[in-house]
């Protein structure tokens, strides 16, 4: 969310696309780990975030280069 944000404070994306790109976030984190069998500890939870991060600033950068 927090990514999602600081690119529409930036103006790279519109308002109206913060959303799908928390819930792509959100859907890649659950396919990256299998979080319904994960033991669920900070470090996963650091570790997922990060991914998370990343990955949405990647698709934000691939959008706006397209």
């Amino acid at each position: 969310k927090e990514t999602a944000y600081a690119a529409f404070m930036d103006r790279r994306i519109g308002f109206n696309e913060m959303a799908p790109y928390v819930e792509r976030a959100l859907e890649n984190a659950d396919l990256d780990r299998d979080l319904n069998t994960a033991t669920i500890d900070l470090d996963t939870v650091l570790a997922i975030d990060r991914l998370a991060r990343i990955k949405t600033n990647e698709a934000i950068n691939l959008r706006r280069a397209s």
